[in-house]
């Protein structure tokens, strides 16, 4: 909508406002009694609808095609950078993360192993752990490493507790 249609659609709005407001229906339903205006109780209606409908009336701006695709672009470029920081994050806090094994520590023909408790897996204890004692029942803190054709090894960094004996 151009500029002139917009201004010719509030002269025509303020013609037929002017018009209703000196029609004697409107005129002979003055509230004396009410704020003692003597202005018709419509009339205040009819003023504000009038200053915000030529306040209010702008022209739409339609948006381009550019813009939106631009917009969609921006978006798709923000949700992947945000997935990739999310999974390198994930990556690394897997990477980093600390098992543990409870289980009873044995000493065997090449070096220590330890069977953990929750899998039933035998693990040959890597590393040196100070303070892990063969025939003891320890909880230990590191990384788990499988390697193909290999007995699974534990990595132990420390020893959480120390439970006492093995029970047999």
């Amino acid at each position: 909508m151009s500029a002139d249609m917009l201004f010719n659609n509030r002269i025509r709005f303020l013609k037929i406002f002017l018009v209703a407001y000196t029609e004697p229906t409107l005129t002979a339903r003055c509230n004396d009694n009410q704020r003692g205006t003597g202005v018709p109780t419509n009339f205040s209606r009819v003023v504000l609808i009038t200053f915000l409908s030529v306040g209010l009336a702008t022209s739409a701006r339609a948006e381009t095609l550019n813009a939106a695709r631009d917009q969609i672009v921006t978006g798709i470029v923000v949700v992947s950078a945000g997935v990739a920081v999310g999974v390198t994050l994930l990556i690394l806090h897997q990477k980093h993360k600390h098992s543990t094994i409870t289980g009873c520590v044995r000493a065997g023909a090449n070096g220590m192993d330890v069977t953990d408790e929750r899998d039933k897996r035998i693990y040959t204890l890597a590393g040196d752990p100070v303070g892990a004692k063969p025939g003891e029942r320890m909880k230990l803190e590191g990384k788990r490493h499988t390697e193909s054709g290999k007995n699974p090894a534990f990595e132990a960094r420390s020893v959480i507790k120390d439970y006492g004996a093995c029970q047999p």
